[in-house]
């Protein structure tokens, strides 16, 4: 992600796709936030525009999700999909992020974090 990660206030991270084998395409980004950012308030501004869900475990800021919210955004804002979120695809997405090696489904739950707007 070079250049990208440090425009997000994140040390490292990745994005990837996965498609369910019924077609449903889902995006996961877990960022590892740089000193001086908080990954609290980078989840809480990716549950706002939509994602399915957001998290902040520890310096770890991660979501997931079939869609985000389509509004103009702007360079500042955080990043959004190209396709709205497919209605009923939360627990989907809460189950894929489950997945990684950083959480858990207990830690998932623990650590949801939601739009305070």
């Amino acid at each position: 992600m070079g250049v990208e990660e440090r425009l997000l206030g994140a040390e490292s991270g990745v994005v990837r796709e996965y498609e369910d084998p019924d077609g449903t395409r889902f995006r996961v980004v877990a960022l590892k936030m740089s000193e001086g950012y908080d990954a609290a308030d980078k989840a809480e501004r990716w549950a706002c525009i939509g994602w399915d869900v957001a998290v902040a475990s520890e310096d770890f800021a991660l979501a997931a999700g079939t869609g985000t919210e389509q509004r103009n955004y702007t360079p500042e804002t955080p990043p959004h999909m190209d396709r709205t979120a497919i209605p009923g695809s939360a627990e989907r997405s809460r189950k894929l992020l489950a997945r990684s090696p950083l959480l858990s489904a207990e830690r998932v739950d623990a650590n949801d974090v939601t739009c305070e707007e």
